[in-house]
């Protein structure tokens, strides 16, 4: 409450930063006793070196340099992320431009940190081919309403990501909209022409009108597009956004005309299907998607059941992924960029899945000669990983003989409980009676027991009629050695595709491209790879950065094109900037297609044991390949 109080009295200031003003003025806005503002006065100038707020006679007023100690009541709930995301809502919000000096004000900051921020903002304008201007401490926004629209896009979707469906006009939209009314409309509208929108996808139409309504209030048009789209849009689409069109004019008075239906319809268009994924399956599919399109994703899953070493995908999966990728195709043909506000979250919680993802991005965009974005890319993650979440094959099983004693087949109410419970983690391939066991040679990870077995044994004993205490202790037993196991092989790989020749310290370089160059011509040069490992590392890293925001990147090909597998090392003791993050480990690793299988343990288990602090800050301090062995090999993940 304090703070609310004291930040009260400074907006106070900055709107009367020229004349000053006298305690009662200041008593009459706020409420507050002067004794009290008094008070809250010393606490500003407190925080300075000089005195903040100075006093002439019975005026109050900042100080001459007041702008330098701005950033000492920075809004706390401003980061330096959400300051740019707050300063392109301003320069989208003013098109004549904003004084640089008014905005370090507005977000309680210095003019140094105002240019510091500036040079994020204009980094991430780059993706959206607009730019910033300054004339005389004037900032401008450059670029085509089509694209400033992409940007709104992306602030609207960046600001609601924990909350994906928006419940209420987020801050960049000056008008109140009663956003779960909007939706409601909008999905009765859609059912009536028979038409499929997916969650996502209404979504991205809530957020797609409330930027056109926004931007018509505020004068931002677009011209009408050439040419006219409309002759590509199937009828019952065209319908949909005439309907839209006339809910819009009639509930809130605003007019999409001409150009604004247009890009209506197009945006329609990439976000609708005829096609409800419910009524189609793996024998009818060819009535909803072309032989090209079906073939080609045929072949790109096997690839990636090849690179990857995955069990076949089955026809539900299939089918889904079909017309996704149908989908898809239609975005790209239309220019359309579709917004993922999870991208982020899915490439640094399921590396792997996102992963595989970039592999079928890349397959895609070399038989069509098309680029995919890290959003679209999201959306194959999200049914690569539906896919092994349902999928019991894809997961490491641990192997188990179940051992009994025989008496009227009794221990069956046991086994079948324990493959119900199970199923997902465990195959019980053996159930023997205590005789059988005894006379048996077999492989297993798991023994799981009725009766005492000999202490040369390690098992799990239970009871003729397991409880639930039983059961957890089986589970707990399950994820012990499974992360054991883990651990054993991975250490088995490190020791057989590392060492000390692939261990390297500060290499200098100006980039990530030519450090990336140089690391793996180093590891050329030893003979690990051929010339053409270079280019397929870049082209990976140039579909989505291999950075995890952490200080560390795992850079590698797309491809399981090396000679010898193996797994490289480079601490750096100066950072390189890699893309939007600083990083000063680079592990890049390399796998020949015999051991392809290996890629997926490894990958794992590196991304997982350097998503801890204090193993990333370890490493980046060691000097000797010993004791980074010993660092990625000690710790249990």
């Amino acid at each position: 409450m304090r703070k609310n109080r004291e930040k009260e009295i400074l907006n106070i200031f900055l709107t009367n930063k020229e004349d000053g003003i006298t305690l009662t003025e200041i008593e009459q806005r706020t409420g507050i006793s002067g004794r009290q503002i008094r008070n809250y006065i010393q606490t500003l100038n407190a925080q300075t070196t000089e005195n903040f707020i100075t006093q002439k006679n019975r005026y109050y007023k900042l100080c001459r340099d007041y702008r330098k100690y701005l950033s000492v009541f920075e809004k706390e709930d401003l980061t330096p992320q959400k300051r740019v995301y707050k300063i392109i809502s301003y320069l989208l919000s003013n098109g004549d431009g904003i004084d640089a000096y008014s905005l370090a004000e507005e977000l309680y900051i210095s003019k140094s940190t105002l240019d510091h921020d500036i040079k994020r903002v204009k980094k991430r304008l780059e993706s959206f081919q607009l730019r910033l201007i300054s004339i005389r401490d004037m900032i401008h926004l450059e670029g085509s309403e089509i694209q400033k629209r992409r940007l709104a896009s992306y602030l609207l979707h960046t600001e609601n990501y924990e909350n994906f469906l928006m419940y209420q006009s987020p801050d960049y939209i000056e008008d109140t909209y009663n956003i779960q009314e909007i939706r409601r409309k909008l999905q009765i509208i859609f059912s009536r022409h028979h038409i499929y929108v997916n969650d996502y996808s209404m979504n991205n139409i809530v957020i797609h009108l409330l930027i056109t309504m926004d931007r018509i209030q505020k004068g931002y048009n677009l011209h009408e597009s050439n040419p006219d789209i409309s002759q590509n849009i199937p009828a019952t689409q065209i319908a949909v956004c005439k309907d839209i069109q006339e809910f819009v004019s009639c509930e809130f008075d605003i007019h999409i005309l001409n150009g604004e239906f247009q890009n209506l319809l197009l945006f329609v268009s990439c976000n609708a299907s005829a096609v409800d994924f419910s009524f189609v399956n793996r024998q009818n599919i060819r009535q909803y998607i072309s032989e090209d399109v079906i073939r080609m994703t045929e072949d790109v899953l096997k690839k990636v059941q090849d690179f990857y070493y995955l069990n076949a995908f089955d026809d539900v999966f299939f089918t889904r992924f079909v017309i996704h990728i149908n989908n898809l195709l239609h975005r790209v043909k239309n220019c359309y960029n579709a917004v993922n506000p999870m991208s982020v979250h899915i490439k640094h919680s399921y590396p792997l899945i996102y992963d595989m993802a970039v592999f079928i991005a890349n397959e895609l965009g070399t038989k069509l000669h098309i680029a995919l974005n890290e959003d679209e890319i999201s959306f194959i993650a999200f049914h690569i990983g539906s896919f092994f979440e349902t999928s019991t094959e894809n997961k490491n099983k641990l192997t188990a003989i179940y051992v009994y004693m025989e008496y009227y087949d009794m221990y069956r109410l046991n086994l079948e409980k324990l493959q119900k419970t199970f199923h997902d983690t465990v195959d019980i391939r053996y159930a023997l009676s205590i005789q059988d066991f005894e006379k048996a040679e077999l492989v297993y990870d798991l023994i799981i027991s009725e009766l005492p077995l000999p202490s040369t044994k390690t098992y799990i004993q239970i009871s003729p009629f397991i409880s639930e205490e039983e059961i957890q202790k089986i589970q707990k037993h399950i994820q012990q050695y499974m992360s054991r196991k883990k651990e054993v092989e991975f250490e088995k790989l490190i020791q057989e595709f590392s060492n000390e020749e692939l261990f390297f310290r500060n290499m200098k370089q100006e980039s990530k491209t030519a450090l990336l160059k140089d690391f793996t011509q180093q590891v050329i040069s030893l003979g690990y790879a051929d010339q053409s490992f270079i280019s397929d590392v870049l082209t990976r890293e140039k579909l989505s950065s291999t950075s995890f925001h952490n200080g560390v990147a795992i850079p590698h090909a797309l491809h399981p094109n090396a000679r010898k597998s193996f797994i490289a090392f480079l601490l750096l003791d100066s950072p390189i900037l890699w893309d939007q993050d600083e990083v000063s480990i680079v592990i890049l690793i390399g796998i020949c297609y015999d051991q392809r299988k290996s890629f997926r343990q490894i990958f794992n288990h590196l991304v997982e044991l350097l998503s801890r602090p204090a193993v990333v800050q370890k490493l980046a301090s060691i000097t000797e390949y010993k004791e980074l062995l010993h660092t990625i090999t000690a710790v249990d993940v």
